[in-house]
């Protein structure tokens, strides 16, 4: 079980700076060694560290001058937190419906938007490595690119998973990490950013402020994170083969994960599942297993609910957004800890969900 050890580890670092130190700094050796650390990781040269992702989204938009009266384009399904960094620099959300078959955009949506919007074209494109399902970073990175458009690769649930050969967070202009409460590596609180490009990274410094200012790290944060860098590899390594042999398990009644067929690649903070799309009553499915989960202490939920029935005063979603709208009452996630803590197998996990899902064995 890695759990116990990850948070030994933990402990001990904690530890040793309480007792060495007199003082906490804003910032120090602790907050340097991340971003060096990070710096490895995603292949990305400039790393600003920060009190969450969702900072991370809102100082990556401030960076790139994005400001009232401009379009950002994002999933119309994903974090919440993407949707509000989008409004709180006042800019307008654009919203791009997803694939049929997961928690992908659809790259040919954005496409249709970007090509048609001019003159006032989408200044930015917020995509989301989700569930365990990573973006098609490539198509969307030469988009942009065609475009002229900031990419920010939200990769706040995919750290240390590759895309297309290279790390999540890389393909992005600037790519964003999570360091929130239940995140694989975990502070409690904290996120940070990656660029390639030096004159973005100087304006993210400067978007942020002060060192001492809202947007900041602190040093307790970054010695909680230090040591649980030496564990992302087995972790991630477990969390795939816990989810593959559950997957396996599940497709005996249709149930989808969309991010099997490229697991290697992936990271988990939640892995996600659908339910057929050909059943009719898929909300109360969804509904059931939740309860299973909840009376049997196991961490899981539903995802996001979306944002497909957000007012127009507040969104732009010229096309019906049918994809998001049916992935919704299908989605159900279980939480990383799942494969980490040993209480259940991945066929004594099975074993609690099948019996909840007798009819969808028989659809036509």
């Amino acid at each position: 079980m890695l759990s116990p050890e990850i948070k030994d580890a933990i402990i001990r670092e904690l530890s040793e700076l309480v007792s060495k130190s007199g003082h906490f700094q804003y910032a120090g050796r602790y907050c340097e060694q991340l971003c060096v650390n990070l710096s490895e990781i995603c292949h990305s040269p400039h790393i600003l560290l920060t009190s969450s992702g969702t900072a991370g989204v809102e100082i990556a938009l401030r960076a790139a001058g994005i400001s009232p009266g401009d379009r950002v384009l994002l999933s119309a399904y994903d974090y919440p937190g993407n949707f509000w960094a989008v409004e709180r620099v006042g800019a307008r959300p654009v919203l791009l419906d997803v694939e049929a078959s997961g928690w992908r955009i659809s790259v040919s949506a954005a496409e249709d938007v970007l090509d048609h919007s001019a003159p006032a074209k989408p200044r930015a494109l917020i995509a989301s490595h989700l569930h365990g399902q990573l973006q098609d970073a490539a198509a969307l990175r030469s988009l942009c690119e065609k475009h002229g458009v900031l990419f920010v690769e939200d990769s706040c649930q995919a750290i240390g998973a590759q895309v297309g050969g290279r790390p999540a967070g890389n393909w992005g202009h600037v790519g964003i990490f999570s360091f929130g409460g239940g995140k694989v590596l975990s502070a409690g609180r904290g996120g940070a950013l990656a660029t390639s490009d030096p004159m973005l990274a100087q304006r993210m410094v400067i978007a942020a402020g002060a060192g001492s200012g809202p947007y900041a790290m602190s040093e307790l944060q970054a010695a909680t994170l230090l040591p649980q860098l030496n564990y992302l590899a087995s972790t991630n390594e477990a969390c795939v083969r816990y989810f593959a042999s559950l997957a396996e398990l599940l497709q005996t009644q249709e149930v989808c994960a969309p991010w099997v067929g490229n697991i290697a690649n992936s990271a988990f903070y939640q892995a996600g599942f659908l339910l057929p799309s050909r059943h009719e009553a898929t909300k109360p499915l969804q509904a059931k297993i939740l309860q299973a989960f909840a009376q049997a202490g196991i961490s899981g939920g539903s995802g996001f609910p979306g944002f497909h029935r957000r007012s127009t005063r507040r969104c732009e979603h010229g096309v019906p957004l049918r994809n998001t709208s049916t992935l919704v009452d299908r989605t159900w996630v279980l939480h990383h800890q799942v494969a980490l803590d040993g209480q259940r197998n991945p066929r004594q996990l099975s074993e609690l969900i099948l019996p909840l899902l007798p009819s969808i064995s028989g659809l036509p």
